[in-house]
């Protein structure tokens, strides 16, 4: 049992690992980071629930198996943080559309006017 969990959480931490790449790659422009990749995190961090509620008595009987939990645990923080530098990035995103909608209302206000005056 403890090697299938810590075969499980080995690979749920390979993940974590991608998507936070594919995160970083967003945060620099060269991806879009879409709601699948969102959906596609669910997947692991769900699948680890059953895990996590032992995590305790997992640590306890295994060194190898807690060194992985902490790596997941530092994973699931790096993530957080992640988000919330991809959610900084995005209200930036919409604050500029704002602006440039904006903009783009004002000339076709001074084009209908210029056209009035033909």
């Amino acid at each position: 049992m403890q090697d299938y969990t810590m075969q499980q959480v080995r690979q749920v931490n390979a993940e974590l690992r991608l998507f936070l790449g594919r995160v970083g790659e967003a945060l620099v422009g060269r991806r879009n980071f879409t709601a699948e990749d969102v959906r596609a995190i669910a997947g692991p961090v769900s699948a680890m629930a059953p895990v996590v509620s032992q995590a305790k008595q997992l640590r306890a009987a295994s060194g190898e198996l807690r060194k992985e939990l902490e790596i997941y645990a530092q994973n699931l923080a790096e993530m957080d943080q992640a988000f919330e530098r991809l959610r900084c990035v995005l209200l930036t995103r919409c604050a500029q559309v704002a602006a440039r909608r904006g903009h783009l209302e004002t000339v076709r206000l001074w084009a209908h006017t210029w056209q009035q005056t033909q």
